[in-house]
């Protein structure tokens, strides 16, 4: 068995990377990926994110998987497409797509099987706010990897 010693760093150094996530720090950076329409009803949008480009971590047992900003940025970005679709917008017409509140339960890592994952965003329920309309919608990556809801305002 091989000791390491580690001793703390000094204030406003930089981290060695022996002691961080090289997915975190390089790899989440080099992911890029396309949003493909799947479905589209009155409280529901399908999407596919294409993957062009992701890290492969070697030392993963999982396989490539998505960290939770992809998650989050997948996410966002059928939201942004939902609403702008449900009300004849451009994003421009639209505005911003204010993110309130989310919750996040994680049942197994988010697989980029075939290079693609598959996200559904559906609406919960909706009220008036003072900055437009509040909505709390479910969103499901994978077939149950990653769940949860998402609260978001958007001018309308």
């Amino acid at each position: 068995m091989i000791s390491m010693v580690f001793c703390v760093p000094k204030k406003n150094s930089l981290l060695n990377e022996n002691i961080q996530s090289l997915y975190l720090s390089k790899g989440v950076k080099k992911e890029h990926f396309n949003l493909c329409f799947l479905d589209l009803t009155k409280k529901s949008i399908k999407t596919k994110a294409i993957f062009t480009k992701y890290f492969e971590d070697k030392n993963n047992p999982f396989g490539i998987n998505l960290h939770i900003n992809s998650a989050l940025s997948i996410i966002s970005q059928s939201l942004v497409a939902f609403f702008c679709l449900k009300n004849k917008k451009t994003k421009e017409e639209l505005g911003e797509v204010i993110s309130k509140s989310f919750t996040i339960f994680t049942k197994k890592p988010i697989l980029i099987k075939n290079k693609a994952v598959i996200c559904e965003v559906k609406v919960k329920a909706s009220k008036a706010h003072r900055l437009g309309k509040e909505y709390i919608l479910e969103y499901i990556l994978n077939k149950d990897c990653f769940i949860g809801e998402i609260c978001v305002i958007v001018k309308e």
